[in-house]
């Protein structure tokens, strides 16, 4: 796939291309680019995406913008994978949002990115004036050679709603089983293991603390979950705890802790990703650390059972 950027040349070969930010490109993204790789055969076009390099709310409503399921690079491999041709990675600017969907169809999908055929999601709209119709939008296609076609509305097997949003919520929950389920893969955030307070080392169980909060993602609500650890190209079963470890009295901070089993060395400055098969526990306050050191063991075990299976 080409990431196709600001100065890029127009793509010789027209596409069918779909317009979103698609974060975490869930199984509801992945339907709608199943519709362009369909259109796109039928049409013998190239397929594109096109999506932004910063969230809209990030631009237009800081104080309102969501934590993100993927990174950018995340979102682009994800895309990629996919099978798609092209994917346009526009700059998201208050000029920008100004556009009005007439100006963004000429300006960029047509002119910029030779785009012939818009595919929209059921319930999409693009420009400044959100408040148009699709057969708004089919007519000013018409006006300028792009055909504006709609795609089926998805209907997920569980029946449940998709949406980046509602993906969002399940994981501040804690239900990352259900995050799974609407992303198609399991959940993980990643980011470089840092000093913490050593007291796992000292029952026995050390952990690796990582600060996740470098790449802007939704970090799962508090809790214990059976996670993956990744590091250097290695997997470990892990047990994971994020919270404030109320039992410590380490104050309002949240930490993201895992321990991981069969690993011996030095994990101070690398990188490392979690990846959450299943939400274990709440977070407790246990009276001493003995207690908590005899739960942590049960946790490690239940954490074992389920992912002895999947790695």
């Amino acid at each position: 796939m080409k990431v196709l950027r600001k100065d890029d040349p127009r793509p010789a070969k027209a596409s069918a291309a779909a317009v979103g930010f698609f974060d975490g490109v869930h199984f509801g993204h992945r339907f709608l680019l199943e519709n362009v790789k369909a259109v796109a055969r039928a049409r013998n076009l190239s397929t594109m995406a096109v999506t932004f390099s910063k969230h809209p709310l990030a631009v237009l409503r800081p104080e309102s913008q969501p934590s993100l399921l993927s990174t950018t690079d995340e979102r682009l491999s994800l895309i990629k994978s996919q099978g798609i041709d092209f994917c346009a990675l526009l700059d998201f600017t208050k000029a920008f949002a100004m556009l009005s969907a007439e100006d963004f169809m000429r300006e960029y999908l047509l002119d910029r990115l030779n785009v012939k055929v818009l595919v929209m999601g059921y319930d999409h709209s693009i420009g400044h004036d959100k408040d148009k119709s699709f057969e708004h939008y089919r007519s000013l296609g018409e006006s300028m050679g792009i055909c504006v076609v709609r795609a089926a509305k998805y209907l997920p097997p569980s029946g449940m709603e998709i949406s980046s949003s509602a993906i969002r919520c399940a994981l501040a929950e804690g239900k990352v089983e259900q995050a799974s389920a609407m992303l198609g893969r399991r959940y993980a955030i990643a980011g470089k293991v840092v000093e913490g307070h050593h007291v796992g080392t000292g029952i026995g169980f050390p952990t690796a603390n990582i600060d996740a909060s470098a790449a802007g993602k939704v970090v799962p609500g508090k809790g214990v979950y059976a996670a993956i650890a990744h590091v250097d190209g290695n997997k470990y079963a892990s047990v994971v705890n994020i919270g404030t470890r109320p039992t410590l009295h380490n104050g309002n901070d949240t930490t993201v802790e895992a321990f991981l089993n069969n690993f011996n060395g030095n994990l101070y400055g690398r990188d490392m990703s979690l990846e959450f098969a299943a939400r274990l526990r709440s977070e407790k306050h246990f009276d001493s650390l003995e207690e908590l050191k005899q739960q942590i063991a049960c946790d490690n075990e239940s954490a074992k059972k389920i992912l002895k299976n999947i790695l």
